[in-house]
């Protein structure tokens, strides 16, 4: 029977320790900084909603929030605001992470697509992928939490999956029980 010497065992170890630490590190779904523009929008925008907004998160360090946009929803009379956070990767759109008071429902999905649903930290969430009809695939979120509506779009490619878009789901349910 071979045994192996010393330094092989530190390489193996060294190797394993370093593969851990990268699948660590995926699991963690770090807050995004904000562009100078975002952060001066969400400092006007916080005095205006009344709840705690969550900013998004992502398991790529580049990714960056680009732009947060407000607009109204209207709901039985009532013009409630939401906030939307626009999230890029290298110059492209990755993701709008929003965040509103108003019930967001909707019953029908566009032709071709197919239901979605992700549970994580006692939330479940529901939306729908496939085409847009624009050329591109969409994937659409959406849950519900202390009154408040989460919506979660991105545009999928290579760069971001179907499956990427569900675990950023699951972070982002998982995170917004921690506020």
């Amino acid at each position: 029977m071979r045994t192996l010497r010393t330094p092989t065992v530190v390489v193996i170890a060294c190797a394993l320790a370093a593969l851990l630490a990268a699948c660590a590190s995926r699991n963690v779904c770090e807050e995004l900084p904000l562009s100078p523009h975002a952060a001066e929008a969400l400092a006007a925008v916080e005095e205006r909603v009344d709840f705690e907004l969550q900013r998004p998160c992502s398991f790529e360090s580049s990714h960056e929030v680009t732009g947060l946009s407000a607009d109204v929803v209207p709901e039985q009379g009532v013009r409630r605001p939401r906030v939307s956070f626009t999230v890029h990767r290298a110059e492209r759109h990755a993701f709008t992470f929003s965040q509103t008071r108003a019930l967001v429902a909707f019953r029908a999905i566009p032709l071709g697509s197919r239901w979605l649903r992700v549970s994580a930290g006692g939330l479940t969430a529901e939306g729908f992928s496939g085409p847009t009809g624009a050329g591109a695939d969409l994937a659409y979120l959406r849950w519900r939490r202390d009154g408040v509506t989460f919506e979660l779009q991105a545009t999928l490619g290579p760069r971001l999956t179907e499956g990427d878009v569900q675990d950023l789901a699951a972070a982002l349910m998982r995170n917004s029980r921690r506020q």
